[in-house]
């Protein structure tokens, strides 16, 4: 993971001008941010976290952070990936899925408004087909079960279920105060159309955000 960081670090210095770097959640995330200490050219730079345990660590180390209120541009995004599928036909077209840390709808607009999309993730979190595959989902506290009932209508759900915490009572609530559900993929009747997927999941009233990254063409440093 550490010459994947470094090698992230460096292409970000090779980008002209930032001043405004967007943090994701997770493992990946905190040895990225503590690897700032070897670029002393960024200290002076505007950081958005996407999570409480992100922006404690700005914090902890004296750094700026912002948020999307202030800073509507992200010169580069910074993020990990709970698995990730590469279409061979497209060139640098590669869907990822995220969520497991629950805060996909805050990473997800940060995603959107950067100009460079930086993901660093382990080679064994490569996909080759969608069976078996979780799609985190955020859904409003007010519309949990009927939400997952017709989440459980389409064809390439096998299940849906509620993400429970772990020392503590109850589900998931995500930094945004939604729940998060999981859904389970199958491709027992046929493949699954991650793009129709996606639709067809944020079509839902109730439904705020999924875990799936469609069409951000990031780059992909693995390790």
């Amino acid at each position: 993971m550490e010459a994947a960081i470094n090698e992230a670090w460096e292409r970000i210095r090779s980008l002209p001008d930032v001043r405004v770097i967007g943090l994701g959640s997770g493992r990946t995330i905190i040895p990225f941010i503590h690897g700032i200490v070897n670029y002393p050219e960024f200290h002076t730079c505007t950081f958005i976290p996407t999570s409480f345990q992100a922006s404690e660590l700005l914090d902890q180390l004296r750094l700026r952070r912002g948020d999307l209120n202030a800073y509507m541009r992200v010169d580069v995004t910074v993020d990990g990936c709970d698995a990730y599928i590469i279409d061979d036909c497209i060139e640098n077209n590669v869907t990822l899925i995220k969520g497991g840390g629950g805060c996909m709808l805050q990473e997800k607009m940060v995603a959107q408004v950067s100009g460079t999309f930086i993901i660093i993730a382990s080679r064994e979190k490569a996909r080759k087909t969608t069976d078996g595959l979780v799609i985190p989902v955020e859904v409003h506290p007010f519309a949990v079960g009927a939400c997952i009932e017709r989440i459980k209508q389409h064809s390439g759900v096998k299940s849906v279920t509620v993400r429970q915490g772990t020392g503590k009572v109850g589900p998931v609530i995500s930094d945004s105060g939604n729940v998060i559900i999981d859904v389970l993929l199958t491709e027992d009747k046929q493949p699954v159309d991650l793009n129709e997927l996606n639709e067809f999941l944020l079509s839902i009233s109730g439904v705020l955000e999924t875990g799936l990254f469609i069409g951000m063409h990031p780059c992909l440093l693995t390790f």
